[in-house]
């Protein structure tokens, strides 16, 4: 026979003594199921689709806090965090050509554009946002329209043009 739980004295927790309480208890129950915590999510089914069909994942730098680059744009050396001081949505276009800038032509009065040299490897274009934060980044140097549209659809995306 259990052993019989003694009373709780003035300011002594039950739940020691006894254990949870009955509605906590079906609450764990029903919250999980009875193999314990529930199955690790997978990715929906219209992301793998994508990654199915050839869509590749966003540059490494999308999502990040812009990077602390030294730039040299048509006016001298520039650091991103002077160019980005209008608080506006920026476009760095580190291209062969100035693709980006032209692909964002008719976008130029929602997006500043700046065309410069200098950027790191694997790194030819940057759109921030106003907070710092990168929206979009490219990585090949003569950018395919793939690449152009996707960069359209990001500025679509984050500053409704």
């Amino acid at each position: 026979m259990p052993p019989t739980p003694r009373p709780a004295r003035a300011g002594e927790d039950r739940t020691a003594a006894c254990g949870p309480p009955a509605a906590a208890r079906t609450l764990r129950r029903t919250a999980h199921p009875p193999g314990g915590r529930p199955a690790p999510r997978r990715p929906h089914r219209g992301h793998r689709r994508a990654l199915r069909h050839g869509h590749h994942r966003p540059h490494p730098a999308v999502g990040r806090f812009a990077p602390e680059l030294e730039l040299t744009t048509g006016t001298g050396k520039a650091r991103i965090a002077e160019l980005a001081r209008s608080a506006r949505p920026l476009l760095i276009d580190l291209t062969e050509g100035q693709s980006l800038a032209a692909a964002l032509a008719e976008d130029q009065d929602a997006v500043e554009v700046v065309v410069a040299k200098g950027g790191p490897a694997g790194l030819t274009g940057l759109l921030i946002r106003p907070d710092g934060y990168v929206a979009w980044a490219g990585g090949s140097p003569r950018p395919d329209p793939a690449e152009q549209a996707e960069l359209r659809t990001a500025v679509g995306r984050w500053f409704a043009v």
